[in-house]
């Protein structure tokens, strides 16, 4: 798996390479540019897109809390704290 080619240079700064695989194995979807993940309390967004550093968006799924930006510490630990939401993959024409 070339990372290089899945992320964007921006993710780089931030995770390690088994962090980045972490992230590319738990993702809904992805482009080199942003990544979705959900676990079972938590909705993800890690956009390289939106400004100048790599922007780690969380929102509680459970309580509809209103969202925040987080660092790469709270996402990890937020990540892992809670098994992957189930989900279905759908293909669009």
């Amino acid at each position: 798996m070339d990372l290089k080619e899945l992320f964007h240079p921006k993710f780089f700064e931030v995770f390690n390479e088994d962090e980045l695989k972490e992230i590319y194995e738990r993702s809904f979807c992805g482009t080199e540019e942003c990544y979705v993940i959900f676990n079972q309390k938590y909705f993800f967004e890690l956009s390289a897109d939106i400004d100048d550093e790599l922007e780690i968006y969380c929102d509680e799924c459970t309580t509809y809390n209103k969202g925040e930006v987080i660092d790469k510490y709270e996402f990890l630990k937020r990540l892992r704290a809670y098994p992957p939401r189930d989900g279905k993959v759908v293909e669009l024409d």
